[in-house]
């Protein structure tokens, strides 16, 4: 049994720190103190995100205030701390949840370098993903914490002060108006964290909508994509800067990205196109790297980056005036070109 956990717990190490996405594809800064951190995991109220700013070379986050605690929400959840460490039963609940905050504050609030990569990096760093954990782990102890308050509401009826029984509760009268006492607080319990939880993803919707001034994808660049099935032959690679969201083309058109997460570079012909796909007509080593990858479709969505990030395509500047390119499709700035040079 020994000999199992150890080469378990072995395994386990290997994989956390050896597989698992590189430093350049776990690229999120942290983004306040470890105080303002442990204070919102703890409330259930994670900071709503509203954009990135560039300072030089570095990318600073930029959070809106503490998110409006959910009161009703952070009283039970602290309610149902105080039941299960006095009860002393089901303390796996509280860990889960203990380790849910941990990773919360571990990435929002540290420091960025080893130790903050250790815990976090297999969560790629990203504080809003860690943020959607906390009430999955927070809700069944805010269960708890309703059910301690009901239960301390049944006993009050049940018994006087100085614990001497009522009378009513031994008829059936006494019983129903206990057990619709009881489901009242149930009632209430669950509105009061359906109410929390809509407060949470209203706050985060403005994040995740499509407009064209959206983070990751406009609404330009999502119609080329819906119709890029149209030009792009299955089986094509398709170039283009995964972080502007060139490589959902993957996911919106069934065609595959030469470069599906942001940050890694590929191998040889990769960097090739990415550095000078833009001299297909001058450069050969351009045009065997296309013909490698069979990459002759390239999309255009500009430089602006997912998270204010900068990740230099220079193969890709200019194409509607190198030459070797023609252009299939464009909806406002979003372009799609066909490399001819090749």
């Amino acid at each position: 049994m020994i000999g199992a956990a150890a080469v378990y717990l072995l395994l386990v190490a290997v994989l956390w720190i050896k597989v698992r996405p590189s430093e350049a594809a776990s690229g999120w800064p942290p983004s306040q103190s470890v105080a303002q951190a442990f204070g919102q995991a703890l409330l259930n109220a994670p900071q709503v995100m509203n954009g990135v700013r560039i300072a030089g070379e570095q990318q600073i986050v930029s959070a809106a205030p503490l998110a409006a605690v959910p009161v009703g929400t952070a009283v039970l959840v602290l309610l149902g701390i105080v039941a299960l460490i006095s009860r002393r039963r089901q303390l796996w609940l509280l860990a889960t949840f203990a380790i849910s905050c941990g990773f919360y504050v571990a990435v929002s609030g540290l420091s960025a370098g080893p130790l903050r990569s250790l815990i976090t990096g297999v969560w790629y760093n990203d504080t809003d993903r860690l943020a959607a954990l906390l009430p999955v782990m927070a809700l069944p102890v805010g269960v708890i914490g309703g059910v301690w308050i009901a239960e301390g509401v049944s006993a009050a009826w049940r018994h006087r002060p100085y614990g001497r029984r009522l009378v009513l509760p031994r008829s059936t009268a006494g019983t129903l108006a206990a057990g619709i006492l009881v489901a009242a607080a149930f009632v209430v319990v669950i509105v009061v964290i359906q109410r929390g939880a809509s407060g949470g993803v209203q706050a985060a919707a403005g994040a995740y909508r499509m407009d064209n001034s959206a983070a990751l994808l406009s609404t330009d660049e999502q119609e080329l994509l819906s119709r890029a099935d149209r030009h792009i032959p299955a089986g094509a690679v398709v170039v283009g800067n995964p972080g502007t969201g060139a490589a959902l083309v993957y996911a919106l058109a069934d065609r595959e990205s030469m470069l599906g997460a942001i940050g890694p570079e590929g191998g040889p012909a990769e960097k090739t196109i990415a550095a000078n796909l833009n001299r297909a007509a001058t450069d050969p080593s351009v045009c065997a790297a296309v013909r490698e990858l069979n990459s002759y479709y390239v999309l255009d969505f500009g430089s602006k980056e997912v998270l204010g990030s900068h990740h230099p395509f220079p193969g890709l500047e200019g194409l509607g005036q190198a030459q070797g390119f023609q252009l299939l499709d464009a909806v406002g700035d979003a372009k799609l070109y066909k490399v001819t040079g090749c």
